[in-house]
Order: C-alpha cells, then sequence, then structure tokens
C-alpha cells in the first residue's frame, strides 16, 4: 500500500498547534518533526557539516505528515493554509509555509521510522524504547517504556512530553491513582504504571489515538491502565490523587475547570505543552479556578507545571 506524504516547512512556534490539526481535524496516520536546531546538535561533526548536507535541514522546522492514499491531496493543501492563517492571528510565527506532497510505499515508512528512531535514555529513571530495539539501560534500575512509532501519538523525543515525564517521576514518589487526559500514544499513562501507580485511567478523543494507546500498553505488559474514548474530562466518574494533561494551552483551558471534581485532596495536576506566550493566559485561568504553580520546569520555549488547589 502507498502513502500519501506531505512535507510541511513551518516554524517550532507552529508545531505543537499543527501536529495536533493533522492528526485530528486532517486524520494524518503518523507525523515526523525535523527541527534544525536538534539536527545540528546531533550532527557528530557539525563544524564540517558539506553544503550539500546543511542544504538538505530545514530552515526551522520540517513536519511530514502520512495520509491514507484516499486522500486528496487539494483538501489538505487548502485546509492547511487556511491553518496557517489562523495561527497567525496568534501571533504564531509560521516560516516559509512551503508545502509538498508525494506518495511512499508503506515498507519504506516503517523502513524510516527503524532508521531514525532509537531509545532515548532522557532521565536517570526513565527511557522510551522503540519496540524493535533491545533496552540497554544506563542504570540497573532504569525503567524502559515501549513504544510502536509507526502509530505516531508520541514518541517521547518531544520537548513536552520530557517535560510532564520529568515532573511524573518527581511526583510518584508514592503509589498514586492517576488519570491521563488526551493520552496519545498512552506513554504517561505506562511511565506512571511502571512508577508503581495501581490505578490509571487514560482518555482521549480520537479513535486513532485509544489504538495506539491499546497497542503499546499491550507491549508494556501495564493492564492497570483502563482506556476511556472522551473529550477532556467528559463523562468520567471519581477522584485521582493526579491528572496530567499534554496539550496545547488552548484545550488546557477547558480543562481546569473540571479538575476540582476530579481531583482528590491533596492531589496535583502535571499540565504540559504550554508555549511561553500563552502561558499568562493560562495562570490567569488557573487563580480564577484557586490553583497555584507548586513547580515550573521549561525548556526552549515550552513549559510544563505542577499544580495543586488552594485550600481556604
Amino acid at each position: 500500500m502507498s502513502l500519501l506524504v506531505v512535507t510541511i516547512e513551518t516554524s517550532h512556534e507552529a508545531e505543537e498547534a499543527l501536529t495536533e490539526f493533522l492528526k485530528t481535524d486532517l486524520g494524518a496516520l503518523g507525523i515526523e518533526s525535523r527541527s534544525r536546531t536538534e539536527l545540528l546538535k546531533k550532527s557528530d561533526a557539525k563544524a564540517d557539516l558539506t553544503e550539500n548536507a546543511l542544504k538538505k535541514i530545514p530552515e526551522d522546522l520540517e513536519l511530514t505528515a502520512y495520509f491514507s492514499p484516499k486522500t486528496r491531496v487539494e483538501t489538505i493543501d487548502d485546509a492547511l493554509k487556511a491553518k496557517f492563517e489562523q495561527l497567525k492571528t496568534f501571533h504564531l510565527r509560521t516560516g516559509s509555509q512551503r508545502i509538498k506532497t508525494n506518495f511512499l510505499a508503506d515498507q519504506d515508512w516503517q523502513l524510516n521510522w527503524e532508521k531514525y528512531y532509537h531509545q532515548n535514555l532522557f532521565s536517570r529513571h526513565l527511557a522510551t524504547v522503540p519496540k524493535w530495539e533491545t533496552f540497554r539501560p544506563a542504570f540497573p534500575d532504569q525503567i524502559s517504556i515501549k513504544l510502536n512509532p509507526k502509530l505516531s501519538f508520541g514518541t517521547g523525543d518531544h520537548v513536552t512530553t520530557q517535560l510532564a515525564l520529568l515532573l511524573l517521576e518527581k511526583t510518584m514518589s508514592k503509589p498514586l491513582t492517576v488519570i491521563d487526559v488526551g493520552t496519545g500514544s498512552g506513554i504517561l499513562a505506562i511511565a506512571a504504571a511502571k512508577l508503581g501507580a495501581p490505578q490509571i485511567m487514560a482518555t482521549d478523543v480520537a479513535e486513532e489515538a485509544i489504538r495506539a494507546s491499546h497497542e503499546n500498553i499491550r507491549l508494556n505488559q501495564v493492564p492497570q491502565i483502563e482506556l476511556k474514548k472522551t473529550s477532556l474530562l467528559d463523562d468520567i466518574e471519581g477522584k485521582f490523587d493526579l491528572v496530567m494533561a499534554n496539550m496545547l494551552a488552548e484545550f488546557l483551558i477547558p480543562l481546569i475547570p473540571q479538575l476540582h471534581d476530579h481531583l482528590n485532596e491533596q492531589g496535583h495536576v502535571i499540565l504540559s505543552g504550554i508555549d511561553q506566550k500563552q502561558l499568562p493566559r493560562l495562570e490567569s485561568v488557573l487563580k480564577k479556578h484557586h490553583f497555584m504553580v507548586e513547580l515550573m520546569m521549561k525548556q526552549s520555549h515550552w513549559i510544563a507545571l505542577l499544580i495543586t488547589p488552594v485550600h481556604d
């Protein structure tokens, strides 16, 4: 089977918004991200890069999205152009906005994943590992999270996911009941299970994300995770010690008013996926709904927060 491949040159500021739009609104089967900054960092001899090699590195950010071959190119092209105009109203830089399309054999896509995606030992206690690799821990007690990145609802390589995982690692000093809102690949829920959470709910509105999470839960043998298809915390019963959400601020803001009804006393919330430009707006909503920031973590322009309710 062939796949429609859409390559978009844009800005890192638009990455999260475009990724969410491609997955949720346009139905992308998978997404790859190539950042100029990260590619230069990872180069073993960046001072010796040839002129030809430099030309192949994106000016800022390149997103590659894979679609069913039945998808109309004109539909994707028109939708992306409209999305770029919308993002400009949020004062986000959108880069060159160049869009290219071609077709790729499905087996070549899988080979691309296996060539470029490897284990990531990103913290003292946690690592993400593609399902085809053997885990090689840096420390005897390092925990691996096995993922099938072909499903492309989160590989653990993005800054927002890693910030959320670091906050989770810090918070899980004892067993906690957990809900992961907008679970995507299920990576945060799986990490919570491997860090000792006895009961975990994971939700997502996208059927593709539920399927991706189910596959990754099976790979990691963590049956204590229950999956539910729903928007944010709609139709969720009960309270939890920890609520996690890694998504754009535009989705985190409507989640905040729902938190009190689903958070145990002395409970915590991890919010990630926050662009620094959106932080003041988010902080205003948190204050309105009586939450305080306990800890803020930042990398590049991305921010993650650990928050708790303010008790009178």
